[in-house]
């Protein structure tokens, strides 16, 4: 079992990093607001969890423990595979997921792409007393927070229609002002990628 990876960022997708470690590559999906802190040629270490399946191996992998922690959590719900997992956690952080659990707010899981509203009861009913214990010593408030906070994924879903990859957004997304309407949000982020 691979639990983390210590290397230098070889290459950088659009859900995946590639990770040199002595010489081996390895490809690791990481949510994007991973994919926005890190740099190729970057030194990194990242906790992984490694999914197997019959017909196929994959690494997820996350800067933070907690979010490691809380993956670990939503992929024990019936249902949600690691795709669904970090489809989640790439739109929420760690603390308004499990905000959310505590007060039973299925609402933001069901606004993530790929999970229903069964799927967004499961993972409360399931999680609820999971959560109720957990210290996330290490949550802090990250560029997924930050968006949550940007009319949570609204201004992404009209950005990613007007042509700009998720990638683009998160690094530029904390250069906007959180106290304007939506309208003034897309505006200033024209303006800021367009640069």
């Amino acid at each position: 079992m691979i639990v983390f990876l210590e290397g230098v960022v070889d290459h950088i997708s659009d859900s995946s990093l590639f990770i040199n470690v002595h010489g081996v590559g390895y490809e690791t999906s990481v949510p994007t607001s991973v994919l926005s802190r890190v740099a190729s040629g970057e030194e990194i270490k990242i906790y992984t969890y490694h999914h197997i399946r019959e017909d196929d191996q994959r690494l997820f992998g996350f800067i933070d423990l907690s979010d490691l922690e809380i993956f670990k959590m939503l992929i024990s719900v019936n249902g949600i595979g690691p795709k669904a997992g970090l489809a989640i956690l790439s739109a929420y952080g760690v603390s308004d997921i499990v905000a959310a659990i505590q007060r039973e707010d299925d609402r933001l899981f069901a606004s993530v792409s790929g999970i229903g509203k069964k799927g967004a009861a499961k993972i409360v009913i399931d999680l609820k007393t999971k959560v109720n214990g957990l210290s996330l010593s290490s949550s802090k408030l990250g560029v997924q927070d930050k968006l949550l906070q940007v009319s949570s994924n609204e201004l992404v879903d009209a950005l990613v229609g007007l042509g700009y990859s998720e990638r683009e957004i998160f690094s530029h997304i904390k250069e906007i002002d959180t106290s304007v309407g939506i309208d003034k949000q897309i505006k200033q982020a024209l303006g800021i990628l367009g640069k």
